[in-house]
């Protein structure tokens, strides 16, 4: 007989204190004691979620242990699990306006759970914990059949099994979500685009070190960073959320980045909307924001698989009303250049200061050596602004000689439809400036490298609208595009 009821419980794995440097706590052993709604299973009966998911496969624990403190929790991994697929176990730590001990134990796990749930899926093995919010189990689901259908030669065969859903609630009232609003923030361009886009509300940023291109052991980074990133919000009357975490850190990526020829990059591949919402989540049940907004990577037009779209993180709920929402998925980079330089003017805002890349210590941009910086300097001349306040130290002639030179030599196939895109919106002004003429006639197709395209197939977006949640349009595409004849010639 299975039975719903409010049912107090300790942690079942043992909760104590530690320590990992000055944002990372202390040891002191101290149970903590949960009351949450849960889905009892009674002595010998059969565990019904199991059974859906079909499987007869021996379960073994994903969690050996769970270490608590009021800011920050370090979750002890299955140890054959680990050394297989990870680097170390997993913690993370907040700001002390956010006290883990006060929110569900299915509420604070969920930065570990949704930074690994893929890993469980590629391992092929089952895995069970003693609970798991029942949205986000249901959710998983949903974003299990996206992944598959996107990445079809990739057996995703391994199941997270809970042995209690937990149908937890918000506990504060609920932010009004067409004044309030909370988001991932980087300071880069798609995160200040998504910024600007709502510039009408009051937002938290929350922003999160340990990203794979700000380690942890970058300290005086994250301090130059962590100001700018602070400035950012001053600046436009904002409020900032930091966290610290090893969610990018404890992968094996040398493992992960080659489990599949359709995975070319993990986190963008499988994780990155999701598992960023997962560290956020804490913030977000204790704050009573009910949306977290995420800046898209790609766009519908851009047709190659991953992980950073829509269909995976608008399928995103927690605690019955908090959700993830995908945000400026039908805008490019250019796009997001010009919706930024159009507020600045029109509504008289401070030029942001853009971080699109960590090529210097300093925090400066390269202005040169990777496609981030290409693409947004770029985007400001066409439109007729001078680079130097958005944070690129270059003259409109010298990012034409150094993109000249850039394309020299092949480069990923993102990279060259960015420019395509760029230089069709170019074709349609009225006043071209003369340093970017040369890109009107450039085939930047051609300069697609075949071997930085890795083994991915288009995608038909409109195979997905089954699994898609009822607010999401995906738009129908015309079959061939302007940068795809481009290709061909």
């Amino acid at each position: 007989m299975i039975k719903k009821l409010h049912h107090g419980f300790l942690a079942s794995s043992l909760i104590v204190f530690f320590s990992y440097g000055s944002e990372i706590p202390s040891e002191n052993a101290q149970p903590v004691e949960y009351k949450e709604k849960v889905q009892v299973i009674e002595d010998g009966e059969k565990n019904p979620l199991i059974e859906l998911m079909g499987k007869n496969q021996p379960i073994e624990n994903l969690i050996e242990n769970v270490r608590l403190k009021k800011h920050s929790i370090l979750i002890f991994i299955n140890e054959s699990f680990k050394n297989k697929w990870l680097y170390s176990n997993f913690f993370v730590s907040y700001e002390r306006d956010i006290n883990l001990k006060k929110i569900p134990y299915t509420i604070a796990i969920l930065p570990f759970i949704l930074s690994v749930y893929p890993v469980i899926w590629i391992s092929g093995q089952n895995y069970s914990i003693d609970s798991m919010d029942e949205d986000v189990f249901y959710s998983l689901e949903k974003i299990k059949k996206v992944l598959q259908r996107l990445y079809p030669k990739t057996p995703l065969t391994g199941n997270l099994i809970p042995k209690k859903l937990v149908k937890n609630r918000p506990t504060v009232p609920l932010m009004d979500k067409d004044k309030h609003v909370a988001i991932l923030f980087s300071s880069g361009l798609d995160s200040v685009a998504c910024s600007f886009e709502h510039m009408d509300k009051k937002q938290l940023l929350i922003t999160t070190r340990g990203q794979d291109d700000l380690p942890l052991r970058a300290g005086n980074v994250w301090k130059l960073r962590k100001e700018n990133i602070i400035k950012y919000a001053q600046n436009y009357g904002h409020k900032n959320a930091f966290i610290t975490a090893n969610h990018s850190e404890f992968l094996n990526w040398s493992v992960l980045n080659h489990v599949s020829p359709e995975i070319a990059t993990w986190k963008f591949d499988t994780t990155e909307g999701v598992g960023l919402f997962g560290l956020a989540a804490p913030i977000l049940y204790t704050k009573g924001y009910p949306l977290l907004l995420i800046g898209s990577t790609y766009t519908w037009n851009y047709q190659f698989p991953s992980a950073a779209n829509p269909l995976v993180d608008n399928n995103l709920k927690v605690a019955s009303s908090i959700c993830l929402n995908h945000e400026h998925f039908n805008a490019t980079r250019f796009d997001k250049i010009k919706l930024i330089v159009d507020a600045v003017k029109e509504k008289a805002l401070t030029i942001p200061r853009l971080r699109v890349c960590d090529y210097h210590i300093l925090e400066e941009n390269c202005c040169m050596h990777c496609a981030k910086c290409q693409t947004a300097m770029n985007a400001l001349v066409v439109l007729g602004e001078d680079p130097v306040p958005y944070g690129f130290n270059v003259t409109p002639e010298e990012v034409k000689e150094r993109t000249k030179k850039y394309f020299a030599n092949g480069q990923g196939r993102w990279t060259c439809w960015c420019f395509c895109d760029m230089q069709k919106k170019l074709r349609l002004m009225k006043n071209i400036p003369q340093s970017v003429k040369w890109m009107l006639k450039f085939n930047f197709m051609r300069k697609v490298s075949d071997g930085m395209t890795g083994a991915k197939k288009r995608v038909n977006w409109q195979d997905f609208k089954d699994l898609a949640p009822e607010s999401l349009e995906i738009p129908v595409l015309a079959p061939g595009s302007y940068c795809d004849a481009k290709k061909r010639r």
